[in-house]
C-alpha cells in the first residue's frame, strides 16, 4: 500500500471517518473516501442526534470493534497478509482487495501506543487509535521508506502480537463529536441560523406606512458532507428517468470520479448598528475538474451571456455594489483543499494547500482604512500526468520534479489608507509586509503549456483589462507605499527534457521598498546545474552545501533611489564563478527554454503584440515627411554603483586548461556619461599559476578629457578635436611565467573558446550587413611600475647554490684540517711516541663527522636570510604613460588601407585589394622613465634605457585568410552536443609604423658568457605564442621581422653605449669593449639602418689606469643597406599564403612544402658606408661656457623609512664574499620625511622677509616619528664604516704627489703685522673672562726642557667652573652669539615631531628612551665679524626642544639580535600643555630645552650652549647604574685604536722637533710613499694570481698543487694587507706631523709679538634653571633623598694660552677641575677643587648607608676605606688584561686636590646604641691631597676618613667646651706629607713624554691602579 503526496489524511463522509497517522510528520492515509463496516462488536444502531446532544454508545464505533475499511472510490477494502515487501522496509505488505468475505480485511480498533482503551468506549473524532490486523496481529504502520511503485511513502504492517512503536498511531478525522457507524439514515445536511430585527413605522393620522427597517444580526450557514452524498443533489427534474447512484457524491456525465468532496463549510454574516462582520470556514474540499465534461455547460453559459439581452438586463449589469459606510470585518479559513484540473490535451495539474486564512477589515473613521492578513500554509501546484493522484508531501529540504510551485508558508499583512474629502492634500498610503518560507518554483515546458491553456480559457479580455488597469493606475493619485518582503529557503528550478535542470538557491531574500527607495538583499545565492534528472526528487540544501556550483556569493544588496535614478549594488565576500563551455551550453539551453515559455505566455496574453524576435529589428515610421515626429525628451541615465568585496572567476577553456581571475574590493560607478572602476589588487592565473598581478587598478570612461586635448596638439593632421577616453591607471603590473610553462596552449584554447562564443551568440547576422562602427574612444594608460619575469629552473638554481656552498665548505674544512694537523703535531711534539694512533684516528674521524654536520646545517640555512634567486629574465618599466588617439581621418577599413599603402610603399599591393579581419590605426605618444632588462642576477643590465619618449602613427591589420588558410579547432562540449569545430584565421597580425623617439641614455651589454642564459630565454619566449599550424619550416628572426613590421622608425639618442664583454664570467663588470655614441641619430627604414653621431671605442679593464680609447670617429654617418636575395620580391609580404595541414598542395617527392618559399631569404648583400666630416677651424681655443643653474623650488616626500646597520660575523673569505649570515640592527626609522628647497632671495626680498615673513628658510626638512637606536653594536658598525672610509681617503691623499705641497718655507720671509681697514670699527664679540693656570716657562731654560714644556703647553686644557646667579644671560656666550640682528640667511631648518631615541649600554640591562614632542634645528649665516685682527665667517645653530622626556627601563628588554625595540606610543610623546611636573614620579621630564652652537669656518671660537629650564629626575639604583653605563660606554666612548694613534702621533711629533734637517724628513716620507705604492701593486698582483688559480680550480678542483698555491697566495695577501695598513697609518702620521712642523717653523720666522690675552678655542655650556633629582629605592616608590639645584651652570672651555683659575665669586657650590690627557687609560686630574658655603647638615646613619648603597651598589662601605700608603703597596696585581683596562677606566689620578675649610652646623642621629648629636658647630678642615690614584669611591672614603678624624676631635672638644683646632694646622700636616713627591712626579711625566714609554712607579706610597678591591 502506498501513501499519496497529500499525506495520510482520509476525509470521510458522514458514515466513514478519515485516518491520519500521528508522529513526526503530518502524513495521511491514502484511503480518501472510506466507509466503516462494523462487525458485531460495534453494537446497536444509534439514535438521531441533536445539534448538541451526546452520542449514544450503540450508534458509534467503540474500542475493540472489528471493522473493514472500504475505499469507495475504487471499491476496494484495506487488506494485509503475511507477505513482506521485496524492497523498502521489508515489512508486511498492506494492499487493497475487492473481495467482500476475505478474512484478511478485518482490523481491530485499539487505543494508541502505551495506553489501554476499554472495550465499548466510544471513539471520538480526533482521537489517536491503532488498527491491528486480526489474522497476523501486526499494526497498521508507516514510515519514511519509499514505496516500490510510485515512490511515495510506504504503508506496512509492523509489530508482534499487537505491539509495535509510536508510528502505529492514527488519528480519526470526522465531522461530529464521535466516530459514527455506517448505515444511519438521519443525517444533518445543512444548518442555517438567522437573527433579524424588523421595525415598522406607521403614521396614526395618515394611517400610512412610513418606513420599514430590517436589521440582520446573525446569519449562520453550515453545509455538511452528507449534503453532497444525499439524493438532493443527485435527483433533479430532468434526471428523474436516469437515476444516479448516490454512493460517490456529486457526479457528472458517465465518469465515476467524484467532482467535488466537501467535509465542512461554515459561513456566517452578522450585521449590527456598529459594523458588518462575515466569516467563512471550509474544511477538506477536494475538486476534480475535467474540462471536456464541463465544456458544454460552459458553452451554454457563454451563449446566454453573448445573446441579445434586454435593456433591463443591461441596466442591471451597470449597477454597482451599494456603498457601505459601516466598518466591514471579514475572516476566512480554508483548510485541506486539493483541486485537480485537466484541460483538453494539456497535461493535468493539481493545486492543493493545507490552510488559507484571510482577515480583512474595512474601516471608515476620518479616512478609508483597509487592513488585511493573508496566511497560506503548504501550497503545492503539481503538473504532470499523475498530478491528480494525491501523494504524500515530499520530505523536508527536497524538491519533487513536477511540482511547479511549492510554498511552505506565506504571510501577507497590508493596510491601505485613502483620505476622504475632495480638498484633502494627503496621498494614499499602502503598507505591505510579506514573509515567505520554503518557496520552490519550477519552470518547464509543461508548466508553460498549462498556464497558456488557463490564460486562453480566460479570454483575450484578460490582457486588455490588465493594460487598462495599468493605465488607470498610472493616472491615479500619487500613492505612497512601503513594502517589506522576506523570503527564506527559496529554490528556483528550470526543467528541460534535453539538458536536465538548473537550480537557483537563495537562502534569504529581503525586499524593503518605498516610493523613494527600494532595497533588495540576498543572503547565500547559488546557481547550480543538474545535468541529468535520474531521481524523482532533488535535495534542497543550503547555499554553502551545494556541490560544484556555477555561481555563488554570500551576500548581495541592491538599492534603488527613484528621485535621483541611482542604483547601488554591493556584493559581499565569496563571489565565485566556475565556467566551462559545456556548462555554458547547459545554461544557454535553459535560457532559451525559459525565453520560449515567456514568448508562449506573452503570445497568449497579448496576441496582437509583435513577437519578441522582432523587437530587436529597427522600427520604421509611417508618418509623412511633412510631419516629422516630435523629438522625445532626453532620458535620464541611471547612476550605477557596484561594490564587490572579493571575487574569483574560473573559466575552463579545455578539460585540463583553465583561467582564474581574482579581485578584491572592486568598486564600479557610473554617473552620467562617465564610468569609473577601481580595484586595489587583481590577479589572473593560468592553470593554477599566478601569471598576471595588477595593483591599484583604476579604469575610467569619460566623455572627454582636457589632458587628451593637449596630447592631440602635437598632431595637427588629426580632424577629431574631442573624443571619449578610456583612462587606465595601474600602480604596478607584474607578469611572471614559471619555468617551462606552455602558456601558448592555454591562450590558444581561450581564443578558440572566445570565437566559439562569438559565433554562438552573434551568429551570422552580424556579418551579413555590418553597420558602420562608431569612432572608438581614446586610450590613456598610466603604469607606475611594470615587471615581466621569466622564472629560472629551481633545480638548476639550487644546484648552483649548493655548488657554491660546497666550494666554501671545502675551504673551511681544509682550514679545520690544518688546525687539527697543527694540533696533532703539537701533541706529538709534546708526548712523542706515547700518543696512541687510535686517538689520532678518532680525532680525524670526529672532524670529518663535524664537517658533515656543519655542511648539513649550512645547507638547511641556505635561504634563511637571503631569498633564493628565481628570475631568469626580468624586464621592468617605470613611469610608463601611453596615449593612443583615434581619429575620423583613419577610421574604417578603407581609410586604414590608405594608411597601410602610405606607410609601406615598397610592398606591392594586391590587385584585388585586402580583405581585413582586424584593422585599426592610432596615433601614439609614449613616455617611459626607465626601461631595464636583466638576465638572472648579473650585475649589468642587458638593456638600459632612460627617459624614452615615443611618438608617431601605428597601424595593425590581420588579413582574412583564404579557405585553405583557415584551420579548424575542435571544442569538446560533451553530450548531447558532441564536438564543435571553430575556424581560426592563420594569417598573422602585421604592424605598420611611422615613429619618432627620443632617448636620454641607451645601453646594451652583451657577451658570449650570456649565451647559455639567452638560449633558455629563447625557449621561454617560444612558449608564449603557439607555432603556426602551417608545416613549413619557421622563419628566422630577420625574415620574421620583415614579415610583421613595416615602416620607419627614427630615434634620437643622447648617449648610446654598447658593452661587449670580453670575459667568461658573466658577473665581471670590468673587462669589456665599450662602443659609445654621443648624440646618436638612428633611422630604421625597410632594408636600411643609418647611424649618425660621435663614436668612441674604448677598452675597459679592471684598472681604470689601463683604460684606453683606441678609436675616435667624430661626426660619423654610417649607413647599412641590406638587400635580401629571395626567390620572389623580398617586399611582397602580402603574397605569403599560409595553409592548414588538411589543405596542403602536392609537392614533388623528396621536397617539403614551404609557404614562405618566395619570401624566405637565401642570402644577404650588406653594404656599409661610413662618412666622416672634419671641422675646419682657425686654431683658436674656445672657453666652454659655464652654466649658472639655480633651483627655484624643490619638494621631496618620503614615507615609512627604515635604516638598518648590517655587519658580518666573519671576515672576507678567499672568494671575496662576505658571510651571508649578517647581523642586522635597527639604526633609525621614521614615518614621513618632507624636504623643501627654496631659491636664495635677493636683497629686496630679504628685506621684506625681515619685516614681514621671518619663517623663510633655504632648506627645510620635516621629520615625523623619528626613532633612533644607538647601541654599542651600532656604535661599532658606524665607527667601523667611518674608519674604513677615512683610511681609504687618507691613503688616496697620501699617495698623491700633492701630499707634500702644502707649504713653502722661505727663511728670508719677514713677517708683517696685519692691518685693519675700514672695518676696524666693526663690533667685536663680547669679552669672555677666562681664568689662567700657569705662566710661560723661563726662557733661560735649556733647549730640551723648553721644547718639552712647549709640547706640554700645546695639549688641550679643559677648565670646568660654575657661574653665579647674577647676569646669567650675559654669561652664556652661546645666547649672545646667536643674536638675530646680524643674520643675512636662514639657511637650514630641521623640524622633528614626536622623535625618540633609544640608548642601550654594554654592562647593564635596560635602556634609556629620550623623546621630544617638538624639535627645531635652525642654521643661520651671520655677517662676518672681527675676532682679534681677523675677519671671519660666522654660522650659528639653534635647537629648540619642547616636551622632552627621559624613560629608563631596567628590566630585561629585547636585545639587538631580536630586531625590535621598546618604543613609546605617540600619545606618550605628544605635547601636554596642562601637565604638572610635581605629579611625575617615575618619569624624568623637562618642559623645554633650548640650545645653540656657533661655528666658524676659519678656526675661531666654537661655542655650544645647552639650556635646560626645568628638569625632574627620579631614579633608583639600577637606573642610575644603567645611565652611568650608557654615558661611559656609549656616549663618551673612545675607540682604543684612536688612542694608540694619538700616542704614536705624539712620539713622531717629538722626533720631528728634535730633528733639524727638513730634507731628511721629506726624503723619509717619499721613501715610505714608494713602499706603500709597492704594497698596493703587490696586492693587486696577488689578487690577479688568485683569480687565475680559482679559475683553474673550477676545472680541476682536486689539484693539490693549485690548492697549496691558493693557500699560499691567500696568506701572502693577508700579510700584505696588514703591512699596507700599518705603513699607511705611519705615512699618515708622518705627513700630518710634517705639515704641522712646517707651520710651526713658519710661525717662528715671524716677528715676536707681545704676549696676547687669553683666548678661548672652544666653549661648552650647560645651564639648568631648576633641576630636581629624586633618589628612590629599587621599587621606585620609596624615596631616599631629593636633590634640587637652581641656576646650575657647567662651563667647559679650552684655553690658549693657559691661565690660572681665580674666582672671587661667592657661590653655594663651586667645582673646579683641570684635566690632563689620560695616562695608561687613567684619567689625570691636575687640579681638583671644591668650594662650598657654610652648611647645615642633618644626617642619620641609615641615610648615609642608603646613599652609599645607591651610588655604589654591591660595595661594602665599611671595608672600602682607603688605608695608608703601606696598605696599598700590599695589593697584588692581576694578570688579566681586560680586568686591568676595566680598573684603569674606573680610576682617576689626582695630582692636586683641595677642599677649603667649611663651617658646619651638624645634627647626627646614629644607630640605637649610639649617641645622637644636635646643632654642633664644627669646621670641616681644609683638605689637600697630592699624587693619588683613586676611584671616586676611594676619594669619598678618604674625605670621610680625614674629615671624621678632625670632626671627632672637634665634637669631643665641643662636648668638653674645648677650643677646636684651626684649619691651617690640619692643612699644614697634610701638606707636609704630600710635598715630597711633587718634584719626582714632574720628572717622571717629562720622561714619559720624551721616550714615549711609561716609567714604573717606584713610589711605594702611590696607590696602584690594580689595588682596588671588589
Amino acid at each position: 500500500m502506498e501513501s499519496s503526496n497529500r499525506g495520510w489524511e482520509a476525509s470521510g463522509s458522514g458514515e466513514g471517518p478519515s485516518l491520519r497517522r500521528l508522529g513526526g510528520s503530518a502524513t495521511r492515509l491514502g484511503w480518501l473516501w472510506c466507509r466503516c463496516c462494523c462487525s458485531g462488536a460495534c453494537g446497536a444502531r444509534r439514535q438521531r442526534p441533536g445539534w448538541l446532544a451526546a452520542a449514544s454508545s450503540l450508534a458509534v464505533v467503540t474500542c475493540g470493534s472489528v471493522v473493514k475499511l472500504l475505499n469507495t472510490r475504487h471499491n476496494v477494502r484495506l487488506h494485509s497478509h503475511d507477505v513482506r515487501y521485496g524492497s523498502g522496509s521489508g515489512q508486511q505488505s498492506v494492499t487493497g482487495v475487492t473481495s467482500v468475505d476475505d478474512s484478511n480485511s478485518y482490523w481491530r480498533i485499539r487505543g494508541k501506543t502505551a495506553t489501554v482503551c476499554e472495550r465499548g468506549t466510544p471513539i471520538k473524532c480526533g482521537q489517536p487509535i491503532r488498527l491491528t490486523h486480526v489474522n497476523t496481529g501486526r499494526n497498521l504502520h508507516s514510515h519514511h521508506f519509499t514505496s516500490p511503485l510510485s515512490g511515495n511513502q510506504e504503508v506496512s504492517a509492523f509489530g508482534e502480537e499487537g505491539e509495535g512503536d509510536y508510528l502505529d498511531d492514527w488519528t480519526v478525522l470526522c465531522s461530529g463529536p464521535y466516530w459514527v457507524r455506517d448505515g444511519e439514515e438521519d443525517t444533518c445536511l445543512v444548518e442555517l441560523s438567522l437573527a433579524l430585527d424588523l421595525c415598522l413605522k406607521v403614521g396614526i393620522c395618515s394611517r400610512h406606512l412610513k418606513a420599514v427597517t430590517m436589521g440582520m444580526w446573525t446569519l449562520h450557514a453550515e453545509l455538511h458532507e452528507g449534503l453532497f452524498h444525499s439524493q438532493l443533489l443527485c435527483q433533479g427534474p430532468g434526471l428523474a428517468s436516469k437515476p444516479v447512484p448516490s454512493s460517490d457524491g456529486l457526479l457528472l456525465s458517465q465518469s465515476r470520479q467524484r467532482i467535488i468532496c466537501l467535509n465542512s463549510l461554515k459561513a456566517s454574516v452578522q450585521v449590527t448598528t456598529i459594523d458588518l462582520s462575515a466569516s467563512l470556514v471550509l474544511n477538506t474540499c477536494i475538486i476534480h475538474y475535467r474540462h471536456q465534461e464541463f465544456s458544454h455547460w460552459l458553452h451554454m453559459l457563454a451563449l446566454e451571456t453573448q445573446g441579445p439581452s434586454s435593456p433591463v438586463l443591461k441596466q442591471r449589469r451597470k449597477r454597482t455594489f451599494p456603498q457601505i459606510l459601516a466598518p466591514i470585518i471579514f475572516s476566512t479559513s480554508i483548510s485541506n483543499v486539493n483541486i485537480s484540473v485537466q484541460l483538453g490535451n494539456t497535461p493535468p495539474f493539481a493545486l492543493g494547500f493545507n490552510s488559507i486564512s484571510l482577515d480583512y477589515q474595512h474601516l471608515r473613521p476620518q479616512s478609508i482604512h483597509q487592513r488585511g492578513v493573508l496566511t497560506v500554509d503548504h501550497l503545492c501546484w503539481r503538473v504532470g500526468s499523475d498530478s491528480h493522484i494525491q501523494r504524500a508531501p515530499h520530505p523536508p529540504n527536497m524538491h519533487v520534479w513536477g511540482e511547479a510551485l511549492v510554498l511552505d508558508s506565506f504571510t501577507l499583512q497590508g493596510s491601505y489608507n485613502q483620505p476622504l474629502g475632495l480638498s484633502s492634500t494627503q496621498s494614499d498610503t499602502l503598507f505591505l509586509d510579506c514573509t515567505i518560507r520554503g518557496l520552490q518554483v519550477e519552470a518547464s515546458e509543461t508548466c508553460a503549456e498549462c498556464l497558456s491553456r488557463i490564460l486562453s480559457l480566460m479570454g483575450p479580455q484578460f490582457g486588455k483589462s490588465a493594460v487598462s488597469r495599468e493605465s488607470s493606475f498610472g493616472e491615479s493619485v500619487t500613492l505612497l507605499w512601503k513594502v517589506d518582503l522576506k523570503v527564506e529557503d527559496m529554490n528556483l528550478f528550470t526543467l528541460s527534457a534535453l539538458v536536465g535542470a538548473s537550480e537557483v538557491r537563495l537562502d534569504t531574500l529581503t525586499v524593503l521598498g518605498s516610493a523613494e527607495t527600494s532595497t533588495v538583499g540576498i543572503q547565500g545565492l547559488v546557481l547550480a546545474l543538474v545535468k541529468s534528472v535520474t531521481e524523482k526528487m532533488q535535495p534542497c540544501c543550503k547555499a554553502p552545501d551545494i556541490p560544484t556550483p556555477v555561481l555563488s556569493f554570500s551576500m548581495l544588496s541592491v538599492t534603488y533611489h527613484r528621485s535621483i535614478r541611482s542604483l547601488e549594488v554591493q556584493c559581499g565576500a565569496g563571489l565565485t564563478l566556475l565556467w566551462s563551455p559545456p556548462d555554458h551550453m547547459y545554461l544557454y539551453q535553459h535560457v532559451l527554454a525559459t525565453l520560449q515559455c515567456r514568448d508562449l505566455l506573452r503570445a497568449t496574453v497579448f496576441p496582437e503584440t509583435v513577437p519578441s524576435l522582432a523587437l530587436d529589428m529597427p522600427e520604421t515610421t509611417s508618418e509623412p515627411e511633412c510631419h516629422p515626429p516630435e523629438p522625445s525628451p532626453p532620458k535620464r541615465l541611471l547612476n550605477l554603483t557596484l561594490e564587490v568585496s572579493t571575487a574569483k572567476l574560473t573559466a575552463f577553456v579545455a578539460e585540463d586548461k583553465f583561467i582564474t581571475l581574482a579581485a578584491e574590493s572592486v568598486s564600479l560607478s557610473r554617473h552620467g556619461g562617465s564610468l569609473q572602476a577601481y580595484c586595489p589588487e587583481l590577479a589572473a592565473g593560468f592553470d593554477g599559476n599566478s601569471i598576471f598581478n595588477f595593483k591599484e587598478v583604476e579604469v575610467q570612461l569619460l566623455p572627454e578629457l582636457e589632458e587628451m586635448i593637449l596630447h592631440r596638439n602635437p598632431f595637427p593632421a588629426l580632424q577629431t578635436l574631442r573624443n571619449r577616453v578610456w583612462l587606465l591607471s595601474l600602480g604596478s603590473v607584474s607578469v611572471e611565467f614559471p619555468y617551462q610553462y606552455d602558456f601558448s596552449r592555454t591562450l590558444d584554447e581561450a581564443v578558440g573558446v572566445q570565437k566559439w562564443l562569438k559565433g554562438l551568440h552573434l551568429g551570422t547576422s552580424a556579418w551579413a550587413t555590418p553597420r558602420p562602427a562608431p569612432l572608438p574612444p581614446d586610450l590613456l594608460l598610466k603604469i607606475q611600475h611594470f615587471s615581466w619575469v621569466f622564472l629560472d629552473d629551481i633545480f638548476e638554481v639550487k644546484l648552483h647554490d649548493n655548488y657554491e656552498l660546497m666550494k666554501d665548505e671545502s675551504k673551511e674544512s681544509a682550514k679545520r684540517l690544518q688546525l687539527l694537523d697543527a694540533k696533532v703535531a703539537a701533541l706529538r711534539k709534546q708526548h712523542g711516541e706515547l700518543l696512541p694512533a687510535r686517538k689520532i684516528e678518532e680525532l680525524y674521524a670526529s672532524l670529518e663527522r663535524k664537517n658533515i654536520e656543519i655542511y648539513i646545517q649550512r645547507s638547511r640555512r641556505l635561504y634563511g636570510n637571503t631569498p633564493m634567486r628565481r628570475a631568469l629574465l626580468t624586464w621592468s618599466l617605470a613611469g610608463l604613460e601611453l596615449v593612443a588617439l583615434a581619429d575620423a581621418s583613419f577610421h574604417g577599413p578603407e581609410r586604414v588601407i590608405e594608411q597601410v599603402r602610405e606607410l609601406d610603399p615598397l610592398s606591392p599591393f594586391p590587385a584585388e585589394g585586402l580583405d581585413l579581419v582586424i584593422q585599426w590605426c592610432r596615433m601614439l605618444k609614449c613616455n617611459v622613465k626607465t626601461f631595464l632588462v636583466r638576465i638572472r642576477d648579473y650585475p649589468r643590465y642587458l638593456f638600459e634605457i632612460r627617459d624614452w619618449q615615443l611618438m608617431g602613427r601605428l597601424v595593425g591589420t590581420e588579413q582574412s585568410g583564404q579557405p585553405c588558410s583557415r584551420r579548424r579547432q575542435i571544442l569538446h562540449l560533451g553530450l548531447p552536443w558532441g564536438n564543435v569545430a571553430v575556424e581560426r584565421n592563420m594569417p598573422p597580425l602585421k604592424f605598420y609604423h611611422d615613429l619618432r623617439s627620443g632617448i636620454s641614455r641607451y645601453t646594451v651589454v652583451w657577451g658570449p658568457c650570456w649565451d647559455p642564459a639567452w638560449t633558455l630565454i629563447g625557449q621561454c619566449v617560444d612558449l608564449l605564442t603557439k607555432p603556426s599550424a602551417d608545416p613549413s619550416p619557421p622563419l628566422p628572426w630577420w625574415d620574421k621581422s620583415r614579415l610583421l613590421f613595416h615602416g620607419d622608425w627614427h630615434m634620437d639618442i643622447e648617449q648610446a653605449n654598447l658593452h661587449q664583454l670580453a670575459t667568461e664570467d658573466p658577473y665581471n663588470t670590468t673587462e669589456n669593449m665599450h662602443w659609445e655614441w654621443s648624440h646618436l641619430s638612428f633611422q630604421w627604414k625597410p632594408g636600411q639602418f643609418v647611424f649618425k653621431g660621435d663614436l668612441d671605442i674604448n677598452v675597459r679593464t679592471a684598472s681604470k689606469y689601463d683604460d684606453c680609447c683606441f678609436l675616435h670617429l667624430p661626426d660619423l654617418c654610417m649607413t647599412l643597406d641590406l638587400q635580401w636575395l629571395c626567390h620572389g620580391n623580398p617586399h611582397d609580404h602580402h603574397g605569403v599564403t599560409l595553409r592548414a595541414p588538411e589543405f596542403l598542395p602536392e609537392v614533388p617527392l623528396g621536397q617539403l612544402h614551404d609557404s614562405y618559399r618566395a619570401f624566405r631569404s637565401e642570402n644577404l648583400n650588406l653594404s656599409i658606408k661610413m662618412d666622416l666630416t672634419r671641422h675646419s677651424g682657425t686654431g683658436t681655443v674656445m672657453r666652454r661656457l659655464i652654466s649658472d643653474w639655480s633651483v627655484t623650488q624643490m619638494v621631496s616626500d618620503l614615507s615609512q623609512v627604515t635604516v638598518h646597520l648590517m655587519a658580518s660575523p666573519s671576515e672576507e673569505n678567499v672568494d671575496h664574499c662576505l658571510d651571508p649570515l649578517v647581523t642586522k640592527t635597527h639604526l633609525l626609522s621614521l614615518s614621513s620625511l618632507t624636504y623643501q628647497r627654496h631659491s636664495n632671495r635677493t636683497a629686496e626680498e630679504e628685506l621684506s622677509t625681515r619685516n614681514g615673513d621671518p619663517a623663510f628658510h633655504t632648506h627645510q626638512l620635516h621629520l615625523v616619528d623619528l626613532r633612533i637606536s644607538w647601541t654599542t653594536t651600532n656604535r661599532d658598525i658606524a665607527f667601523g664604516l667611518y674608519d674604513g672610509y677615512k683610511k681609504a681617503a687618507v691613503l688616496k691623499r697620501n699617495l698623491s704627489t700633492e701630499a707634500l705641497k702644502g707649504l713653502k718655507i722661505d727663511p728670508q720671509m719677514t713677517a708683517k703685522k696685519p692691518k685693519r681697514g675700514a672695518l676696524a670699527s666693526a663690533p667685536s664679540p663680547p669679552h669672555v673672562h677666562t681664568p689662567s693656570f700657569t705662566g710661560r716657562p723661563d726662557k733661560g731654560s735649556s733647549g730640551g726642557a723648553y721644547m718639552l714644556q712647549k709640547l706640554i703647553e700645546e695639549t688641550d686644557r679643559f677648565v670646568v667652573f660654575t657661574e653665579e646667579e647674577s647676569g646669567m644671560n650675559d654669561q652664556l656666550c652661546g645666547i649672545a652669539a646667536c643674536q638675530t640682528d646680524d643674520i643675512y640667511n636662514r639657511n637650514c631648518l630641521i623640524e622633528l615631531v614626536n622623535c625618540q631615541m633609544v640608548l642601550r649600554g654594554a654592562e647593564t640591562e635596560g635602556c634609556v628612551i629620550v623623546s621630544a614632542a617638538k624639535a627645531q634645528l635652525l642654521q643661520c649665516q651671520h655677517h662676518p665679524a672681527w675676532y682679534g685682527d681677523t675677519l671671519k665667517q660666522k654660522t650659528s645653530w639653534t635647537c629648540l626642544l619642547d616636551g622632552m622626556q627621559y624613560f629608563a627601563t631596567t628590566e630585561s628588554s629585547p636585545t639587538e639580535q631580536d630586531g625590535r625595540e621598546l618604543w613609546l606610543e605617540v600619545k606618550s610623546i605628544e605635547e601636554h600643555r596642562q601637565r604638572s611636573l610635581d605629579s611625575v614620579q617615575e618619569l624624568m621630564e623637562s618642559g623645554q630645552a633650548v640650545g645653540g652652537m656657533v661655528t666658524t669656518t676659519t678656526g675661531a671660537v666654537d661655542t655650544f650652549t645647552l639650556i635646560h629650564h626645568e628638569l625632574e629626575i627620579s631614579t633608583n639604583p639600577a637606573q642610575y647604574a644603567m645611565i652611568l653605563d650608557i654615558v661611559n660606554n656609549l656616549l663618551l666612548h673612545v675607540e682604543p685604536k684612536r688612542k694608540e694613534h694619538s700616542e704614536k702621533k705624539q712620539r713622531v711629533r717629538f722626533q720631528l722637533e728634535i730633528s733639524s734637517n727638513p730634507e731628511e724628513q721629506r726624503s723619509s716620507i717619499l721613501h715610505l710613499q714608494e713602499a706603500v705604492r709597492q704594497h698596493v701593486a703587490q696586492i693587486r698582483q696577488l689578487e690577479k694570481q688568485m683569480y687565475s688559480v680559482m679559475k683553474s680550480l673550477q676545472d680541476d678542483s682536486k689539484n693539490e698543487n693549485l690548492l697549496e698555491l691558493n693557500q699560499k697566495l691567500q696568506l701572502q695577501l693577508n700579510q700584505g694587507k696588514a703591512n699596507l695598513q700599518l705603513e699607511s697609518e705611519e705615512l699618515n702620521i708622518l705627513i700630518r706631523c710634517f705639515k704641522d712642523f712646517q707651520l710651526q717653523r713658519a710661525n717662528k720666522m715671524e716677528l715676536r709679538k707681545q704676549p696676547e690675552d687669553v683666548s678661548v678655542v672652544r666653549r661648552t655650556e650647560f645651564y639648568f634653571a631648576q633641576a630636581r633629582w629624586r633618589l628612590t629605592e629599587e621599587d621606585g616608590q620609596l624615596g631616599i633623598a631629593e636633590l634640587e639645584l637652581q641656576r646650575f651652570l657647567y662651563s667647559k672651555v679650552v684655553l690658549r694660552p693657559q691661565s690660572s683659575c681665580q674666582s672671587g665669586r661667592q657661590l653655594a657650590l663651586r667645582l673646579f677641575s683641570k684635566v690632563r690627557p689620560p695616562v695608561g687609560g687613567i684619567s689625570v686630574k691636575e687640579h681638583f677643587e671644591v668650594n662650598v658655603v657654610p652648611l647645615t647638615i642633618q644626617l642619620t646613619h641609615q641615610f648615609f648607608h642608603r646613599m652609599m648603597g645607591f651610588f655604589f651598589p654591591g660595595r661594602s662601605v665599611e671595608d672600602n676605606e682607603v688605608g695608608d700608603e703601606e696598605d696599598k703597596s700590599k695589593l697584588h696585581p692581576v694578570d688579566d688584561i681586560d680586568k686591568m683596562k676595566e680598573r684603569a677606566a674606573m680610576n682617576n689620578s689626582f695630582i692636586y686636590i683641595k677642599i677649603p675649610q667649611v663651617p658646619l652646623c651638624v645634627s647626627y642621629k646614629g644607630e640605637k646604641n649610639s649617641v645622637d648629636w644636635g646643632d654642633l658647630n664644627l669646621v670641616l678642615p681644609c683638605l689637600e691631597y697630592h699624587n693619588n690614584t683613586w676611584t671616586w669611591l676611594d676619594f669619598a672614603m678618604a674625605v670621610k676618613r680625614d674629615s671624621r678624624k678632625a670632626l671627632v676631635a672637634q665634637v669631643i672638644k665641643e662636648k668638653l667646651r674645648l677650643k677646636p683646632a684651626t684649619g691651617s694646622e690640619v692643612r699644614g700636616k697634610l701638606e707636609t706629607k704630600s710635598d715630597l713627591n711633587v718634584q719626582q712626579q714632574a720628572e717622571e711625566e717629562k720622561a714619559r713624554l720624551l721616550i714615549g714609554l711609561s716609567v714604573g712607579d717606584k713610589n711605594p706610597g702611590k696607590k696602584s691602579i690594580f689595588g682596588r678591591r671588589k
